[in-house]
């Protein structure tokens, strides 16, 4: 039995796999700013970058990209 690694099972197409990923980790990252900004207003826990709280979704994605970043 031979491996394909990190192709597309359906098509075996390296970049339509790629593109695919990329898409859903694009709607993972939207997900996860909805929920982070809904849970600093239902329950005052707040992402904070450089002592400002994070409220609105560009403040919580340049937060998060910021984190990425020095990883």
């Amino acid at each position: 039995m031979t491996r394909q690694g990190h192709t597309d099972p359906t098509t075996g197409n390296v970049e339509l796999r790629a593109e695919r990923d990329e898409t859903l980790i694009k709607k993972m990252l939207e997900i996860a700013i909805e929920e982070l900004s809904e849970i600093g207003a239902e329950s005052d826990i707040w992402l904070v970058d450089d002592g400002k709280i994070c409220r609105t979704h560009k403040q919580i994605y340049t937060y998060l990209k910021h984190r990425a970043l020095r990883r």
